[in-house]
């Protein structure tokens, strides 16, 4: 992830604007958001990366890595532009100004997804984000 996805976007749009705003869930953060009502989904969005639960499975079998960030003066979707240059897995994007979410797996699906109000993700072709 670091390699392959984040360093990239830190060269490209400069440490300065780089700003992380979701990284890493451990199972204890994870068991503490749960008792939140969050709107984390384990088993898909990779924030818990390659932990195992009790029974000894992964939370996610999507295997890989993922965290939020925002580039802060620079609209997502050009964010976005770059992301799909990497070798991403996912892509969840909430709106023009607001974090985008990207994971790394070593089998990537390379998806682009839009969240829409209702946070009701809608899959996009390539056409979308030129």
């Amino acid at each position: 992830m670091q390699t392959s996805i984040l360093a990239p976007v830190i060269d490209h749009f400069g440490t300065e604007n780089f700003q992380l705003t979701y990284g890493f869930c451990s199972k204890d953060l994870l068991k503490f958001l749960n008792r939140e009502k969050s709107r984390i989904c384990v088993k898909v969005d990779q924030h818990i990366a390659h932990e195992l639960n009790s029974k000894g499975n992964y939370y996610c079998k999507n295997l890989g890595a993922a965290c939020d960030f925002l580039i802060v003066g620079v609209d997502t979707t050009k964010v976005i532009g770059f992301l799909r240059s990497l070798d991403f897995d996912s892509i969840y994007y909430y709106g023009k100004d607001k974090p985008v979410h990207v994971s790394w797996s070593q089998t990537p699906r390379r998806k682009v997804w839009e969240f829409t109000t209702q946070n009701t993700p809608k899959p996009y072709g390539n056409y979308y984000w030129f």
